[in-house]
């Protein structure tokens, strides 16, 4: 998939080199901003195929650092004087497919003085033709007053203290398993919150596509996932569970 690529680059030069790398689109659109963002406010630097960007201000200081090292590229740059972190990987693993890993933590100053943390992690799978194949989205929340000596979480928000995880799955048919896990600590929500759902396929009006979800039972989702059961059967099998549950209403 890449070619070991040394010379000498400019911005221009260099987002060209990664167009030809990068296979996902918002995170391709994430790393030329940056780019262009160092490079307005800041200076920014070459080695081979590595970049290095610096922003100093009377504030603190901000840091690009992209490389791309025996088939490996990893993007790390920092936002806010270095309270919001991101960490960007694409490597390649089996059968030519493409994993991509993205993880963001922000540190907030809240006007309360209270300590706010977010952090989210983004996983993506392409496959050998670049095309979208898995992908899962974790969010955690963290709201909390640093006292001397113990920690104090708030408790007046739902939005506050949770953490919230979302699955995937393409499937080479154009259905669509998706699975949901959220859970709220301290505002009333003491149970995990667990859902899953299937798109048979999407479907359009002539102004857009939509995608019509349905449950899914959780057995066949097993039965699915550990390769027992094929996509057809796992439709077939959850229509006639569904309908029983409908009669039974």
């Amino acid at each position: 998939m890449f070619k070991n690529n040394k010379k000498s680059y400019n911005e221009e030069a260099y987002k060209k080199f990664l167009e030809g790398l990068l296979v996902d689109k918002d995170i391709k659109e994430e790393i030329f901003n940056q780019i262009d963002i160092f490079s307005e406010d800041g200076k920014i630097s070459f080695d081979g195929n590595n970049l290095y960007g610096k922003i100093i201000n009377k504030k603190g200081n901000d840091h690009l650092e992209i490389r791309y090292e025996n088939e490996y590229f990893v993007c790390n740059y920092t936002k806010w004087n270095g309270r919001n972190i991101v960490n960007i990987t694409q490597i390649e693993i089996k059968n030519k497919n493409i994993k991509i890993d993205k993880k963001e933590k922000i540190e907030y100053i809240c006007p309360d003085n209270k300590n706010e943390t977010t952090i989210e992690y983004l996983e993506k799978i392409y496959d050998s033709k670049n095309k979208l194949i898995y992908k899962s989205y974790l969010k955690g929340n963290s709201s909390y007053d640093s006292l001397e000596n113990s920690v104090v979480y708030k408790s007046d928000s739902f939005w506050s203290n949770n953490f919230m995880l979302e699955k995937n799955w393409y499937i080479e048919n154009g259905s669509i398993i998706n699975y949901k896990l959220s859970k709220s600590y301290f505002n009333g929500q003491y149970d995990l919150n667990e859902n899953y759902s299937v798109c048979p396929g999407s479907y359009s009006d002539g102004f857009g596509k939509y995608y019509n979800f349905i449950n899914l039972d959780e057995d066949l989702f097993n039965l699915f996932m550990t390769g027992q059961i094929n996509i057809e059967q796992l439709l077939e099998q959850n229509k006639t569970k569904e309908n029983s549950k409908k009669k039974l209403k």
